[in-house]
């Protein structure tokens, strides 16, 4: 039958619609007498209620005939005396006028009493001004295997219980489904092409699976503006293998409008793709849970998925294996004036326009990202600010962003409490970011923020490798390495390391400004600045820079420099073939610090090997200097003595210009070391304790326990 109403040529169509419509109803009737079929055929029903033919009772009905309805008119309308009605369209179509002038192909008007329910199946319903099927007040609906193209609505349902919409497909239309103030909407098996607006939802309970959107304007929009605050349910949307394509707008739209105590959205094996805009986009109001899993939102105009909360309330976002790539904007965007937490379990964000994931939120923040990859985005990786921050990165990578790796800033607390600043990177890669692989700043926090990285990689970033900003850290096995800046810069932080390699830096290995450091078993190896360069940029505190088990080698500049209010303890370290010098501890004004190095090797280093210029006491004991123009320098370059109480003792010192100098003033002690293989072994200016120097003449002679030897 549909063969034949295609092969009908316009001008016959035309005649058609020209022919009395009572004629068209009789001539299909009459085409199924006969028929053992006891349903009543609608084609031979008369017409009412502003429709070609009415039902004005409950039953079972099918359609026999193609209905061509004329301007002005319904195709099929049912009466308040019907509770309930089963329609079969057998194939068959309802068509409106070619002007677009008729209403509704099938309607059942609002009613005060809520009716029993509606099935309609198989029929084609094309061309009409208003809507395909319009139903309101009813119990249960079931749609199955239409096919729509109308102007306003493919299907409206308004006011209803249970709606059931399947294997149906809509093109063309102003909105394909509209469902408002519906408790429960199922729609599977659809197919949603050129619609102004594939669906607009708002309701209860909605789902969708096995949905195709193509084209048109917007794609699937859910909001709950029909329901008063407080009124939904636990997975109010539900969707699964949904895929969204090309819409010049939106993809997925939820609007939750109200303030409600939880709700809770569920997508799954969902894809929305070549959006004009935003990908999926989210606003809720109050608390809200999402889950996304085995999903996609790639290649849309805008953000790949945005979620916004502007009024306080906590938000749950868990993504599993959820991806946003080669968006225009943000991969992830997320704005809320209350606390979000969000995790990312496997999946990706790449080569977006903007950054990986970006988050803003004024209250508490807590990410997770694990086994994700964030990479190649024009701006940053990952970009985190909260009142209050947690972020927790494992088996991630983070690499070939435009921008820093990861940054991460707040901790200062805001309204409904945010406060504290806490970040875990665990097996991730930082690699190749345009600024600082990953950058932590909790300068906003009087509190600080606690930071433990261990078994990383942040290297061949174009700034720095690791920047923290007011933080306690712990780092543990990983490295820094070729960075266009510091490997690791740390400003007014506590920082403990093990195991850590700062390598090929553009700039120094480890810089601290105003901060603390002990560092064991780590290396600063072949960086442009120096291997250790530790500042007291504000001289209002003091500071403690411990090294242990450590080797600072082949820098550009010194292996190791404290400068400031530092408390200085090198110990069992090597310092080797650094082009300036090897070790400069220099504390100042009315807070210079105790200075101890012991049991070091320093080796080949261009300048002075150890230097100390500035010093309240402390050490320089059982170190083995070697082949630089100075051995060991104690005291202020500049003759003003600042240098005080340092005993020089058990050193050995060979093949350098100068093996032990020592400047007048300080009350130092210089006992028990040995210099050979140099120009001038000791130079030691008055008013120290110097034991008695022991050369090859006087050995056998001299037998004092506090000699310095020069063979």
């Amino acid at each position: 039958m549909n063969r034949l109403l295609l092969s009908i040529s316009p001008a016959a169509m035309a005649l058609s619609f020209a022919t009395p419509l009572a004629a068209q109803s009789a001539v299909g009737h009459a085409s199924r007498i006969g028929s053992c079929d006891p349903r009543v055929d609608v084609c031979g029903l008369p017409p009412g209620g502003g429709a070609l033919h009415y039902i004005n009772t409950s039953g079972s009905f099918r359609l026999g005939c193609n209905i061509l309805v004329g301007p002005g008119q319904s195709g099929i309308a049912i009466g308040p005396n019907a509770s309930s009605v089963v329609l079969d369209g057998e194939g068959f179509s309802i068509l409106g006028h070619p002007s677009h002038t008729s209403v509704s192909g099938i309607v059942w008007p609002s009613a005060l009493t809520v009716r029993g329910g509606l099935i309609v199946g198989d029929v084609t319903i094309d061309d009409f001004s208003d809507a395909g099927i319009s139903v309101s007040n009813v119990q249960s609906v079931r749609v199955r295997h239409d096919r729509h193209s109308n102007a306003l609505y493919g299907m409206r349902f308004t006011d209803c219980g249970s709606v059931q919409v399947e294997g149906a497909s809509f093109s063309q239309c102003g909105t394909g489904i509209d469902s408002s103030s519906v408790d429960s909407l199922e729609v599977s098996g659809c197919v949603l092409i050129g619609n102004a607006t594939a669906a607009s939802v708002c309701g209860h309970s909605s789902r969708f699976k096995d949905v195709v959107v193509q084209g048109g304007s917007d794609g699937i929009v859910w909001d709950d503006s029909c329901f008063s605050p407080g009124s939904m349910q636990p997975f109010a949307l539900q969707c699964s293998d949904v895929r969204i394509e090309d819409v010049l707008q939106t993809g997925f739209v939820v609007n939750g409008t109200a303030a409600r105590s939880r709700w809770i959205e569920e997508l799954a094996r969902i894809q929305v793709r070549g959006s004009g805009l935003d990908g999926i986009s989210i606003n809720v109001a109050g608390p809200n849970e999402l889950f996304l899993s085995d999903s996609s939102s790639s290649n849309n105009g805008g953000v790949g998925l945005k979620v916004t909360n502007p009024s306080p309330g906590h938000v749950v976002l868990i993504g599993h294996d959820f991806s946003t790539n080669h968006n225009g904007g943000h991969g992830v965007e997320i704005g809320s004036v209350g606390d979000v937490a969000m995790s990312m379990v496997g999946g990706s964000s790449s080569h977006n326009g903007g950054d990986g994931v970006d988050a803003n939120v004024v209250q508490k923040i807590e990410m997770v990202f694990k086994t994700v990859r964030i990479e190649s985005n024009a701006g940053g990786g990952g970009t985190v600010f909260g009142g209050g921050v947690e972020v927790q990165a494992s088996d991630s990578s983070f690499s070939h962003n435009g921008a820093r790796g990861l940054q991460v800033s707040g901790g200062a607390g805001g309204p409904g409490g945010g406060g504290g600043a806490s970040v875990m990177l665990a097996s991730s890669i930082l690699r190749g970011n345009g600024t600082d692989g990953c950058d932590l700043d909790f300068s906003s926090s009087l509190s600080g923020g606690k930071v433990s990285v261990s078994n990383f990689q942040f290297t061949s970033n174009t700034g720095h490798g690791l920047a923290l900003h007011n933080a306690s850290a712990t780092l543990h096995a990983g490295e820094c390495s070729s960075n266009g800046s510091h490997g690791l810069q740390g400003q007014l932080s506590d920082i403990k390391c093990n195991l850590l390699t700062c390598q090929s830096n553009g700039g120094d290995g480890f810089s601290l400004a105003d901060s603390s450091a002990d560092l064991v078993d780590c290396s600063s190896l072949g960086n442009s600045g120096h291997g250790l360069n530790a500042i007291d940029v504000t001289t209002s505190s003091a500071w403690t820079i411990t090294v242990q088990d450590s080797r600072s080698s082949g820098n550009g500049g010194l292996g190791m420099r404290a400068v400031g209010s530092c408390h200085v303890r090198i110990d069992d370290s090597v310092i080797a073939e650094n082009i300036v010098g090897g070790l400069l501890c220099s504390s100042s004004g009315n807070l210079q610090k105790q200075i101890n190095v012991q049991k070091c090797t320093l080796d080949s280093n261009g300048g002075t090997a150890c230097e100390i210029q500035y010093a309240r006491g402390g050490i320089v004991e059982q170190c083995v200097v070697s082949n630089s123009p100075t051995g060991i320098h104690v005291g202020d370059s500049s003759g003003g003595g600042h240098c005080t109480g340092l005993r020089v003792s058990n050193n050995v010192v060979s093949s350098c210009n100068t093996g032990i100098q020592v400047l007048t003033g300080g009350s130092h002690v210089v006992v028990r070391n040995t210099v050979s293989s140099a120009l001038a072994a000791y130079s030691v200016g008055t008013g120290h304790l110097f034991g008695p120097l022991v050369t090859s003449a006087n050995i056998a002679t001299d037998s004092s326990p506090h000699a310095n030897y020069a063979p």
